[in-house]
């Protein structure tokens, strides 16, 4: 939010088991952090339009909803998407675990 990116989460396993632990983990988080939550349904499944196949995935979509990127989270195509909406982004850096 602090780079005005809106997020939110899909939970594409809506089953109860799935819903407990979600909010478990949630509440474990900062709710300044913790963006919009959507619960998927199999419907019309948000994770199949969006054509998630593995998880984690993120998906940046412009306003219209086109897509700017789908993938996983380290890939770097997802950082210069990012620096492309706004260029203060910065990728975190990741310290190795000795």
């Amino acid at each position: 939010s602090s780079h005005g990116i809106p997020v939110a989460s899909v939970l594409s396993e809506p089953g109860k088991e799935a819903l407990t632990e979600a909010k478990k983990f949630r509440s474990a988080i900062a709710s300044e952090t913790a963006g919009g939550w959507i619960v998927d349904n199999s419907r019309e499944s948000l994770a199949r339009k969006l054509r998630v196949l593995e998880l984690p995935t993120i998906t940046v979509l412009k306003v219209d909803g086109s897509v700017l990127f789908s993938g996983h989270p380290s890939e770097k195509q997802l950082w210069s998407t990012l620096q492309a909406i706004n260029p203060e982004l910065n990728r975190p850096r990741v310290t190795p675990i000795p």
